[in-house]
């Protein structure tokens, strides 16, 4: 049985390259450009793991990812959260703090989230 990712970042090109890569490893990868879009598909059909970008058009990461915890269906569903701007060390405790159970700084190796995201799932 594959696995499922939700991808919440308002870059195509962020979306792109992760479903790129995964989806050879088997992973089926769903995608949302705003952090309310990505909320509803995760609640419609929660995923295996959730990668959601610190800044989007619609709010930040952090209190989507609050959102995302406080839904009885989601609550174990781990969340890494992703920024290229919101790189500092107070910023990825928030994110950590809102529930993430890991933060990227863009650009990062998609071997590494690769590994990251198996780690989580064993």
């Amino acid at each position: 049985m594959g696995r499922r990712l939700l991808v919440i970042d308002d870059d195509p090109n962020i979306r792109k390259l992760v479903r790129c890569h995964l989806e050879p490893e088997g992973w089926t990868v769903e995608e949302a450009g705003t952090g309310q879009a990505g909320v509803e598909r995760a609640k419609a059909a929660a995923p295996d793991a959730i990668l959601l970008d610190y800044q989007l058009p619609d709010g930040d990461g952090p209190e989507f990812c609050k959102r995302l915890k406080a839904n009885p269906g989601l609550a174990r569903v781990p969340v890494v959260m992703i920024s290229g701007l919101r790189t500092n060390v107070g910023d990825r405790v928030e994110g950590l703090d809102q529930g993430a159970v890991d933060y990227l700084v863009k650009p990062f190796k998609m071997a590494v989230l690769s590994a990251k995201l198996e780690a989580l799932l064993r």
